[in-house]
């Protein structure tokens, strides 16, 4: 399901079971309406979100605040406002012995953080993007681990 805008509803992604991790920041944005009357630039602070799919670096969502974001992701819009980051929850890649040091940059690359989401991604080679054949080799590493 789509906004109006064309942006995801995440809502309706969430109850599929989707891993999305969000990025709530804030950002300057012109006011056109103000600068041309005050005959200067004027900006506004506005609240955007940066939403990362693990295992696919081409999907990445980058659109202003709405309330389904926040419905979403409740905790990481609470920790954003108060200024502070919200950990990753799982094992970090880089505590997980199966996998080299490179292979846990080429998976970060991919934006996954954890074993978990590493032992999460779909078998789909469509879904699943890596040109380092890296992703797949340490996803069949995870599940095994994990059992």
């Amino acid at each position: 399901m789509m906004f109006d805008d064309g942006t995801p509803d995440f809502d309706a992604a969430a109850d599929k079971g989707d891993n999305a991790r969000p990025r709530f920041y804030s950002k300057p944005v012109k006011n056109n309406f103000r600068s041309e009357s005050e005959g200067r630039p004027v900006f506004e602070d506005k609240e955007f979100v940066e939403i990362l799919v693990p295992g696919d670096r081409k999907t990445v969502v980058d659109t202003l605040v709405k309330d389904e974001h926040k419905r979403r992701w409740p905790r990481e819009y609470a920790a954003f406002k108060a200024g502070q980051e919200v950990p990753v929850e799982g094992t970090p890649l880089e505590e997980w012995p199966q996998i080299t040091r490179s292979q846990v940059e080429e998976l970060k690359f991919a934006h996954i953080r954890t074993v978990e989401q590493l032992a999460s991604l779909p078998d789909d080679p469509r879904t699943v993007r890596s040109p380092w054949g890296a992703l797949r080799c340490a996803r069949r590493r995870s599940a095994i681990w994990k059992r």
